[in-house]
Order: structure tokens, then C-alpha cells, then sequence
């Protein structure tokens, strides 16, 4: 699919049940969790898109690709197993085994591969996990068999161990006379990896950069390298924080009214300072899959013509996201994006529907 195909393309999540084939430790701290379709159903995505695992109590937890697309509809992930983590606890605990049946949704996100020529140069940059995105382009393109173009993949973590694709990137670096892999020890990960890409090239109008991992490191590299002369829509990020972020407690409140697919109207007073997501995920009303990384859609809403009218204006990443959703909507916004203060007393909005059971 190339490019113009992808911005015409509708993306429509849906549920899927997913058996566990295998788990294999890639390092003391991640996992590859290997997923096979439990019936003809397949979740089709393209590389850099990322899916959700639907926990026992309702939870989510968000994992990208970290392998090419198959046939078979096989999936890879590589899992960051978190002191404390819920999912991590459950992967470390045995909890997960071969032949256990798991709920994915997706896929979700627009950070994926744009087709390049010989004139583009291509920067990846990855902290941690955050490498499973760009491996998973990189598996694609090795498996097309087509010459790579000029591809700098920088990758940083503390010590060895953390870089644990560290022999297959070094294989294709030897192989490969368009691929330079450089991996970057040491130092706080979300202070060097753009750094060390930024000394090494100069932005022209045919960079593409792709940087994945740590939100700290994503923000200061889009910062950094537009600052540099980089076309700021040549700039693809998949940042993810590995839970929500706690809210500070307030004691002024926003009302709204919440339609849902059976018509029914939910009023509900909100903790203002918010965002609208935060709190109907809560109340268990919708899904918040990226947290709030405007990169899912699950969290769209139909606002109301008089009450669309007092949001604040969409940002250009939110306008992307919504313009590939499926039957879009001028009234369409994501609920992430919207920070309730006092201004959106009494907005009253359609809640998205469920999402499709395979």
C-alpha cells in the first residue's frame, strides 16, 4: 500500500481472540509473546500500528508489532515486564501460558512506514521496547526483497542488555550497505538517542524521521529536529506512558451529557482538569487505548453542533487521526484532546460504540 492509498484508507478497530503460541525471554526484563488467531478472524495491520490486550478485570495494555504482517495472521509482541505492572505480574507469574486465549483490539496508530526512494534518508530512533515498531518495518522491508533505502536506526538503552535485537540489527547493518545501525549506551535514554542522530545529520525536505519509545524522548526529538529545518509532517512518533498518569484532585466539577448507542442519556458531573477521556474511562463509558497519545481513535465522540462550537480548535496530530478513522464526521473529536473546565458546562456529545467482538 503506498502512501496516497494509506491517507485515503478508513482504520476500524475490532476484538479479536488471540492463542498464545509461545513466550520466550528476549532479556531478564522482555518478553516476545507470540499470538496465532483463534479462529478465521485476523487483525490486519500495517508495520508501526500497535494493538491492546483486554485484561480479565477490563484493563487495557498497549503493544506494538514487532514483526513484519504474515499470511497466517501471526503476531509478535515485546513486552516490558514492570515491577508491579499488572500484565507484567501476570507474564512473570505464569499466569499466561501456551494455549491461553487473549482479547486483542486494534489495530490503532498511524505511525508506519511511508515508501521511500533513493533520494530519502531515513532516521529510526528507539529507546527501550519502543525498538519493536522499527523492527517490524525493517522485517517487512528484508522480506519484500526489494534494495533498502538510506535507513540510520539509533537505539539507546543502559548497558547490552537492554539492546536485545542487538545481533540481528549488527547481521543487517553487515549485509546491508544502506542500513548503519548505531547503538547508544548509557546516560538518561531520553536525553541521548535524538542528540546522537541530530550531531550525525543535517534536516533537508527528503528526511523521514520515525522515533519510538520513551515520551520524553519523542517530544524533545520532534522539538529538536523541526527546529532543524524538518518538514514537521515528515515526523512520525509512537510514544506511550506505561500507565495513566494520576490526576490532580480538584474540587470543581464540569457537567455533561453523554449519549450512548441505546439512546440512553448519562449525566455526569466531572472532576474539572481532566481530559473528558480520563473520565468516561473511568466510568467505564469508553476505551482510552493509547492513553491519551492521540493515536487509537477509540476515544471518538460526535459533539453536539452548539456545544462543538465551544471546544478548542483540534490540533493537526488530531485532525490527522479523526481524518482515517472510519465514517467520519465534521463533528467528530477525540475525547483525549479535551480538557474540561467550566467553559464546557452542559456540552452534550454521542459516545463512540463498543468495539466489534470477532
Amino acid at each position: 500500500m503506498n502512501n496516497a492509498e494509506y491517507a485515503t484508507q478508513t482504520i476500524k478497530a475490532k476484538a479479536v481472540a488471540l492463542c498464545v503460541r509461545s513466550l520466550t525471554f528476549l532479556s531478564s526484563d522482555v518478553v516476545e509473546l507470540v499470538l496465532m488467531p483463534a479462529s478465521p478472524e485476523q487483525i490486519v495491520y500495517r508495520e508501526g500500528q500497535f494493538l491492546s490486550i483486554r485484561l480479565p478485570d477490563g484493563a487495557t495494555r498497549s503493544y506494538s508489532m514487532a514483526r513484519g504482517s504474515r499470511p497466517d495472521g501471526q503476531i509478535v509482541l515485546h513486552i516490558k515486564l514492570r515491577a508491579g505492572g499488572h500484565f507484567s505480574e501476570m507474564l512473570r507469574g505464569g499466569h499466561v501460558s501456551p494455549g491461553d486465549t487473549l482479547t486483542a483490539l486494534g489495530p490503532f496508530g498511524d505511525c508506519v512506514w511511508h515508501d521511500a526512494d533513493a533520494t530519502d534518508r531515513v532516521l529510526m530512533l528507539a529507546t527501550g521496547t519502543g525498538i519493536a515498531p522499527l523492527h517490524a518495518m525493517l522485517d517487512s522491508l528484508c522480506q519484500r526483497g526489494d534494495p533498502l533505502p538510506e535507513i540510520h536506526l539509533y537505539w539507546g538503552g543502559v548497558d547490552a542488555q537492554d539492546l536485545y535485537l542487538h545481533r540481528w540489527f549488527d547481521a543487517l547493518a553487515a549485509i546491508e550497505p544502506s542500513f548503519h545501525y548505531t547503538p547508544v549506551y548509557a546516560g538518561p535514554l531520553e536525553a541521548r538517542v535524538q542528540h546522537v542522530a541530530a550531531g550525525s545529520h543535517r534536516m533537508t525536505s527528503r528526511t523521514r524521521i520515525y522515533a519510538c519509545g520513551a515520551p520524553a524522548m519523542v517530544s524533545e526529538a520532534r522539538e529538536l529536529f523541526v527546529s532543524h529545518g524538518l518538514p514537521p509532517e515528515r515526523f512520525h512518533c509512537d510514544a506511550f506512558e506505561p500507565a495513566l498518569a494520576a490526576q490532580m484532585p480538584t474540587t470543581k466539577h464540569v457537567t455533561v451529557h453523554a449519549r450512548g448507542v441505546d439512546g440512553a442519556c448519562h449525566t455526569l458531573s466531572l472532576a474539572e482538569g481532566t481530559t473528558l477521556m480520563t473520565a468516561l474511562s473511568a466510568r467505564s463509558l469508553m476505551l482510552g487505548v493509547c492513553r491519551g497519545q492521540c493515536a487509537c481513535g477509540t476515544c471518538r465522540i460526535r459533539v453536539d453542533a452548539g456545544s462543538f462550537e465551544r471546544l478548542p480548535g483540534a490540533s493537526r496530530q488530531e485532525k490527522r487521526l479523526l481524518a482515517v478513522l472510519d465514517d467520519p464526521d465534521t463533528h467528530h473529536r477525540l475525547a483525549c484532546q479535551i480538557t474540561l473546565c467550566q467553559d464546557l458546562n452542559d456540552i452534550t456529545f454521542d459516545l463512540p460504540p463498543p468495539i466489534d467482538s470477532a
